[in-house]
């Protein structure tokens, strides 16, 4: 059963997705909004009536639910340290960069020769 339907734009044109519930459709349209994919207009129920972006308070806590796990996340991350990195080059223009030591040893290795077709 569908209880709702979130409304958007994306690419300048409006666009839905209905959801099972008005929480899934927050959720949803708050990590939209968060990532720039497109931009929430508002939810529209079975009977008809609808809630703008400004006016939707589930909205609202679907962001600050979104902003304290990502602050939560970010402060687990500070304390994690750093992964181990290893000096490459990339193997088009021979630029230096940093690579993980977990990644493939052949990963930014100089090549001898030209690249094979």
């Amino acid at each position: 059963m569908t209880d709702v339907a979130l409304w958007y734009l994306r690419f300048h044109q409006p666009d839905y997705e209905l959801y099972e519930s008005e929480a899934k459709a927050a959720d949803f349209a708050a990590w939209q909004d968060y990532q720039g994919e497109c931009t929430i207009l508002g939810v529209q129920f079975p009977d008809g009536r609808t809630l703008a972006r400004k006016d939707w308070p589930e909205f609202g806590r679907a962001v600050q639910r979104q902003r304290e796990k990502r602050q939560a996340e970010t402060a687990l991350d500070k304390m994690e340290p750093p992964p181990a990195m290893r000096e490459a080059r990339d193997p088009f223009e021979d630029r230096p960069l940093q690579i993980e030591v977990s990644e493939p040893s052949w990963l930014g290795a100089s090549t001898a020769g030209p690249a094979r077709p």
